[in-house]
């Protein structure tokens, strides 16, 4: 067991580094398994890209400590529910009204039915979580306790109890069960052989666990750290903190790699400097524009309008221009929209991830359709949506939402059945009636039943050969054969 800790300034080679042992494990044995941790989703499909590049690629997991506290679970066949954020929200409401109808509460009674209160609460009971706390060790704290802090205890071993009593488990909590499985179970790693940590600047107290655990049970774990050797700057003072806390749980082999900066000259001085006292040299740095927006969508119209303008104004070349986004997820629709409308094709350093296509919601919208028994308004949504084509037109759409209202259809094909037969046996001249009770409308006039429940037909067709057993590749060829 090799634990290795690498520090060294942003931008200067850690990443590499990691990339080199992995490259090196892979050339002394080919089927080595190797876990890459990184802080965030966005952070993996550019961590994919650097290992593809150089080869490195094979044998290679990339996800955050969610993704790898659901892997230990899952190869032990352990599938614990994991609560929404609205059962979270129900959960953390019910403890406080059990806690006030108990009479625990008195330095919160007043607040205790407040929304601000819950969420508040749960964000403590994620931090509390996080940090690997347990109820007892929150109450040991002993007599001392001020009143908000032992109410706040009490609540918290309420949520936890009432987890357990319903054998789900919060987002934090699978960092939990992951742990328990390490611990009782040490196979549960198997295969695994090297495991990085990259990217981070801090771990909380059920990471820090985790990394322990799998410091015991795979041959190699490499930690990066942003620093210097000393740490004496004070931007490096959190670093050093969390140092600290490692080398306290850890047997770390500390690496200082030396500064070799990629970053341009601007950041480097801004790195070298930032929130270091005294004098220093300043640096010429093109003037920021800054413009102040009412929308995010005008937000992303303003910085292509301004990515066009250099293009145009100042020759300078499109793949020369970069746009720094806080939440991809938040901008990437805008900003295709924006750019198709000023003609300036964009790339993102993020692909869009495969379910958010519209096509891809489209295609599992349909083939959930068995799972809600065909519900009238999802079939005829599927019906109408351009990525699919059963034979039905317009025309066809519209008879069929007719006949749906007339025979009153909510789901099921056996309904659609009943209604086909109902409707031919029907005289549906003499349907338009009025008495004195309730007036019916015909809005079959005109429809060739005949031939419209001949068209839906294939619909229902694309259904029977559903339950058939395929490979993939068997899969795609049968979807594309039946919806293009």
């Amino acid at each position: 067991m090799t634990i290795e800790l690498i520090v060294a300034p942003p931008a200067s080679g850690k990443t590499y580094t990691c990339i080199q042992n992995i490259l090196r494990l892979q050339k002394a044995n080919l089927f080595s398994q190797t876990w890459i941790i990184v802080p965030d989703h966005q952070k993996a499909p550019y961590y994919r890209k650097l290992l593809a590049d150089s080869g490195g690629g094979m044998g290679v997991k990339v996800g955050s400590f969610s993704d790898f506290f659901v892997e230990v679970l899952e190869s032990c066949g352990n599938f614990t529910p994991v609560l929404t954020s609205a059962l979270n929200i129900r959960l953390v409401q019910e403890t406080v009204k059990a806690s006030a109808a108990a009479g625990e509460l008195v330095h919160y009674a007043k607040i205790a039915d407040k929304p601000g209160f819950i969420q508040v609460l749960q964000d403590s009971f994620a931090e509390l979580r996080s940090e690997y706390l347990t109820p007892d060790n929150f109450l040991d704290e002993g007599p001392d306790m001020i009143p908000s802090q032992r109410e706040l205890a009490i609540l918290y071993a309420r949520y936890t109890s009432r987890l357990t009593q319903l054998n789900w488990v919060d987002k934090e909590g699978l960092g939990w069960l992951a742990v328990d499985i390490l611990k009782d179970n040490p196979q549960a790693l198997k295969g695994v052989d090297y495991v990085v940590a990259d990217g981070f600047t801090t771990f909380n107290g059920i990471r820090r666990v985790f990394l322990k655990l799998l410091a015991e049970r795979v041959n190699k774990l490499t930690i990066t750290l942003p620093g210097e050797k000393g740490f004496s700057r004070l931007v490096n003072r959190k670093s050093k903190t969390v140092l600290q806390e490692l080398k306290e749980l850890l047997q770390v082999n500390e690496q200082y790699i030396e500064p070799n900066s990629q970053m341009p000259e601007y950041l480097n001085h801004a790195e070298k400097f930032i929130l270091d006292a005294g004098n220093f040299q300043r640096i010429n740095t093109p003037k920021p524009i800054l413009l102040e927006v009412t929308s995010q969508a005008e937000e992303t119209r303003e910085a292509l309008r301004w990515v066009k303008s250099l293009h145009l104004r100042e020759g300078i070349q499109l793949h020369d221009c970069a746009i720094f986004a806080s939440n991809l997820n938040a901008y990437q629709p805008l900003l295709r929209t924006a750019a198709d409308e000023f003609g300036v094709p964009v790339f993102f350093s993020h692909p869009q991830v495969l379910l958010d296509s519209p096509a891809i919601k489209s295609l599992l919208a349909l083939l959930w359709l068995p799972n809600v028994d065909y519900e009238t308004r999802s079939v005829m949504n599927s019906l109408r949506s351009p990525y699919f084509n059963f034979g039905l037109d317009t025309r066809m759409l519209e008879d069929l939402e007719r006949v749906s209202k007339q025979a009153v259809i909510v789901m099921g094909k056996e309904q659609w059945d009943d209604a086909w037969n109902m409707l031919e046996q029907m005289d549906l001249q003499e349907l338009d009636y009025l008495d004195e009770d309730k007036h019916v409308v015909n809005l079959l006039q005109k429809v060739d039943l005949n031939a419209l429940r001949s068209a839906f037909e294939r619909f229902w067709n694309f259904f029977d050969g559903i339950q058939i057993s395929r490979s993939q590749m068997q899969w795609v060829a049968w979807l594309e054969e039946q919806l293009l």
